[in-house]
């Protein structure tokens, strides 16, 4: 992305609010601010490696049940992409509707419909972002329930350290643990 006046890629600026979901455009300077509140949130909440698993971290594994209750209103939840997005949690954050507001749900190529957008279908619960459109994803932003996240694919690590604020809860189906206690996204 080119460079703003002040450093801020113009891609990420323009687009990041939907007109749709009540929001205006960022401008330049509040999308420096809201970086700057970004990494001051992170400091104060002692989150200094903000993304990284330490090695000697334990696994312990939830049921999407569990998982979607420690959901509350105002979160920001990354639901992966394509084949790595959870169905089950899907459909358990999608029971959960009703006792949550303002929960934004950032994923990327739905390959099937999502249940909590469409337990939802007035947006009074959640707002979905997404960084590239299925087919589901463009009917979905047509009727105004799903915002586009400009996207350089090369640039998305450099999007969450400066742009975005970082996922409250990220939930990327995987593959079981294995032997060793590790897994993968393959």
């Amino acid at each position: 992305a080119r460079e703003g006046k002040i450093g801020v890629p113009r891609t990420w600026v323009r687009n990041t609010r939907s007109p749709q979901l009540g929001r205006a455009p960022l401008a330049p300077f509040k999308a420096a601010s809201r970086c700057v509140s970004i990494l001051a949130k992170n400091e104060r909440l002692g989150r200094t490696n903000v993304g990284n698993r330490g090695a000697d971290a334990r696994v312990k594994r939830l049921s999407a049940e569990e998982a979607a209750s420690l959901v509350e209103s105002g979160m920001w939840i990354d639901m992966g992409g394509v084949n790595a997005q959870s169905e089950v949690f899907d459909r358990a954050l999608a029971a959960r509707a009703g006792r949550l507001s303002d929960v934004k749900v950032r994923s990327c190529l739905s390959i099937r419909p999502l249940a909590f957008l469409e337990a939802d279908p007035e947006g009074q619960h959640f707002q979905s972002y997404n960084w590239h459109f299925s087919g589901y994803d463009r009917m979905k932003h047509d009727d105004g329930r799903v915002v586009y996240i400009p996207l350089n694919l090369g640039e998305v690590p450099d999007y969450y350290r400066r742009f975005i604020d970082p996922p409250d809860i990220a939930v990327i189906r995987t593959a079981p643990l294995d032997e060793n206690g590790m897994f993968n996204f393959g």
